[in-house]
């Protein structure tokens, strides 16, 4: 629940950013679904400092030796989150014919949820629960 609670308290940092940026960039002319992406990843970034010096430090990850390969699999959850985001603001903004903000609120949700479990079950998942995978492909 620790783990939970300070990421979502690093997501509400990201959240300004991210939420701030894409309004700026729409009101400089860009589309929502252009501006999305470019809001999401720019969050994300700053998020992923966030998370690896403050959410998952309680446990040693299963990538702890292996931090290319940690911010690889870190990049790729934003590609999915990014993805999400767009695909998401596409729909409820051009399809659905709903405001940037409800578009953009809605991506939030969805992503938060998924983004978040790729992160913990993958990226910075505790060392031990990887030798227990291990052990059980062997």
């Amino acid at each position: 629940m620790r783990t939970l609670s300070r990421y979502t308290l690093v997501s509400a940092a990201a959240l300004v950013l991210d939420y701030g940026l894409y309004l700026s960039l729409i009101e400089v002319g860009l589309d929502a679904p252009v501006a999305a992406p470019i809001s999401y990843v720019t969050g994300a970034a700053l998020h992923y400092l966030l998370s690896r010096f403050f959410v998952f430090t309680a446990q040693i990850g299963w990538l702890h030796q292996q931090p290319a390969k940690e911010v690889a699999l870190y990049i790729a959850t934003i590609g999915l989150g990014a993805a999400i985001t767009t695909a998401v603001v596409y729909a409820v903004h051009n399809v659905m014919l709903q405001s940037e903000e409800i578009a953009k609120i809605a991506a939030i949700g969805i992503s938060f949820v998924v983004v978040y479990l790729a992160r913990k079950l993958v990226v910075f998942k505790p060392a031990a629960a990887s030798l227990q995978d291990d052990s059980k492909s062997a």
